[in-house]
């Protein structure tokens, strides 16, 4: 919150020409922004448009999420912007960039034609012209853009927030280099790359009369973020480049090369901003400056391998518990609606409600989370269904889908109990409704950025969308194929343990399986002894092994728990036995095989866990060094810097 206050006062300080902000009323972490005032050379001319944006509470250290909600024709609404500033890109956040910088970087975006990413659309110039002149008309009916933004409520206003910025400043004591920027900032529509290298300097409101002036001007104070009466820049005290605060006593540093106004940090501020900062990491890289990229000197503390088994074999075991649940609430369904097999009624009631209640979760989950990027819902009782995180929505999604296949085998099927068609058609209807508010939503937005032609649209798009179908089925089996045969890859692998499903079902005798999976055993064991002692080939790595082996203990589980074998090697009294042996036997190989071939990738993969889930603390003067000083910061004047660390 004191980072925020202190964005908000810069922007209230010198409010940028182009670009409105306010806070939200409800919640102090959502800010509202206005893009307004765009070049005559520009498509969006005349056009006011409405977004917002969501912080952390980690913020600055970790990235906010960036929405629009007028639409433009260059950025899809209600769903978050792609840019390297925002949280779809953690590893690349600076905790230096301010609210202004990260909006003035949106405009850039904005009115540039060039850069392309996730929410971003391509539509004719003449319709993005149309949605600016009809922008001011959706504002007008939206009751948060009213009561922030009152004064860019009409479009035939005389005076803009540009007028009101920069003759607010002329009567204020400002910076000598504000002028430089008022004319620079006047200019974003001509030069789409300079915005994106303004540097911001910032004009002091040095009394209370100079913020009423503002008010008076049309410039609202902001909700619950009072800015307070500030001294002169040159004469203020040193801050934090990360938390911008004065008023914490803990002494500022120089961990790095830079220097001025971005030399002095707090240590604690560092050691968080590289943990939120390496908790997104992508690589092995080691912590440095996020502005001169020196790298710092402290102490690293890393988890071991026994750490590392255990977060997965908790993470496997909590996998392990969801799927034993929705196993049990499943059994227990299929037997309560089957009237043939005897249950007490009110067990049979009380199941039935518990499956019916475990769906009705799922669903609203579902309907509240998809499509995915999209803005949390307004209402806080319904975001409380809401999950943004894709691991944990790609969980319950997988559940649904393995919950809804499974019924529909046993009512399709009557086996291993006789499921009603009344009992499946209403958990049909719930997986439904995902769906269709998919459907609609993209409906909808295809709608929206339709050309001005709409019946050669539609038909462009329906052929696309049939060439698309067409070739899809074509180009998946050759791609199988292709994999399937290449005998370096795991595809010949995973179709042994396809293969063996279907065998280890019907056969009454184990002897094909048995001589499948040694042939298969020995010929792994080959692969092996290429890969160890000759290193002449070129073996295929990749996710098609962790396929492979999933395959495999599919196939182990169903010889050595579901499958009899009254025939075949051991007969009489050993064929299950035999079967067991081999089938182990072939996963054990398949599985050592698989870890050799993808020893490079699981290594890179543990270090970046480590790095991920390892503790840094910055070394200063106290804790005796070594490589370099860490100048601590005092008084009222800054110091240049230090050695490099």
């Amino acid at each position: 919150m004191r980072r925020l206050r202190h964005d908000l006062e810069n922007l209230q300080k010198t409010p940028n020409p182009q670009i409105a902000v306010q806070p939200a009323e409800e919640n102090l972490l959502e800010w509202h922004f206005v893009l307004h005032s765009l070049g005559t050379d520009t498509p969006y001319h005349g056009g006011c448009y409405h977004g917002k944006i969501l912080f952390p509470v980690e913020y600055p250290h970790a990235p906010p999420s960036l929405f629009m909600i007028t639409p433009s024709g260059r950025l899809e609404t209600g769903k978050k912007l792609c840019l390297s500033m925002t949280d779809f890109h953690p590893e690349s956040w600076n905790p230096a960039w301010s609210v202004e910088t990260i909006l003035v970087g949106l405009l850039s975006f904005f009115i540039s034609d060039k850069e392309t990413g996730f929410g971003a659309i391509s539509t004719p110039e003449a319709r993005r012209c149309q949605l600016a002149s009809e922008s001011h008309a959706l504002n007008a009916r939206d009751a948060q853009f009213q009561a922030l933004f009152p004064e860019l409520s009409s479009s035939d206003s005389a005076v803009t927030l540009a007028d009101v910025g920069v003759a607010t400043l002329t009567n204020d004591e400002t910076h000598p280099a504000e002028a430089d920027r008022t004319q620079s900032s006047g200019a974003l529509h001509d030069s789409p790359a300079a915005v994106a290298d303004i540097h911001v300097e910032v004009a002091v409101i040095s009394t209370e009369a100079g913020q009423r002036d503002l008010e008076s001007a049309g410039v609202p104070r902001a909700h619950s973020l009072e800015v307070a009466p500030r001294a002169d820049s040159f004469n203020e005290a040193p801050e934090c480049w990360i938390c911008r605060d004065t008023e914490i006593q803990e002494a500022l540093i120089h961990p790095c090369l830079c220097r001025g106004s971005m030399s002095g940090v707090h240590a604690s501020c560092v050691e968080e901003w590289i943990r939120h900062h390496r908790h997104n990491a992508v690589d092995n890289a080691v912590p440095c400056c996020s502005v001169c990229h020196q790298a710092y000197s402290g102490q690293e503390e890393r988890p071991g391998v026994l750490e590392f088994v255990k977060h997965f074999c908790f993470f496997g075991g909590e996998l392990f518990v969801r799927a034993v649940v929705l196993v049990v609430l499943l059994v227990g369904y299929t037997t309560a609606v089957d009237l043939k097999i005897k249950m007490p009624m009110v067990l049979r009631v009380l199941v039935i409600i518990g499956f019916s209640i475990a769906g009705l979760y799922k669903l609203l989950i579902l309907t509240v989370s998809l499509p995915v990027f999209r803005a949390p819902p307004q209402n806080p009782r319904v975001r409380l269904f809401f999950v943004d995180d894709i691991k944990q929505l790609l969980v319950h999604l997988f559940e649904a889908y393995y919950a809804i296949t499974i019924l529909a085998i046993v009512t399709a099927f009557s086996w291993p109990h006789s499921v009603p068609l009344v009992a499946f058609l209403p958990f049909l209807g719930m997986a439904l409704v995902p769906i269709a508010k998919v459907t609609i939503i993209w409906l909808m937005g295809r709608q929206a950025t339709r050309s001005t032609s709409c019946f050669e649209g539609c038909s462009r798009s329906c052929w696309r969308q049939c060439c698309y179908f067409s070739m899809a089925v074509p180009l998946m089996l050759l791609h199988a194929m292709c994999v399937a045969c290449h005998p370096l890859d795991a595809g010949l692998h995973v179709l042994v343990a396809l293969a063996s499903l279907p065998m280890e079902w019907y056969l009454q005798s184990n002897l094909a399986l048995v001589i499948m999976w040694g042939v298969h055993s020995s010929i792994v064991a080959l692969a092996l002894f290429e890969r160890v002692v000759l290193k002449r080939l070129e073996w295929k790595d990749g996710r098609a092994w962790l396929v492979t082996m999933q395959f495999a203990v599919l196939s182990v589980y169903v010889a050595t728990a579901l499958c009899e074998f009254p025939k075949g090697l051991g007969d009489p009294h050993y064929t299950n036995f035999s079967a067991d042996f081999f089938a182990c036997l072939d996963f054990v190989m398949v599985t050592i095989l698989a870890i050799h071939v993808n020893w490079d990738q699981i290594n890179t993969f543990y270090q970046t866990w480590q790095n991920q889930n390892g503790h840094f603390t910055l070394r200063t003067d106290a804790d005796g060094g070594g490589g370099g000083r860490v100048a601590p910061v005092s008084g009222s004047t800054q110091q240049e810097g230090s050695d490099a660390v």
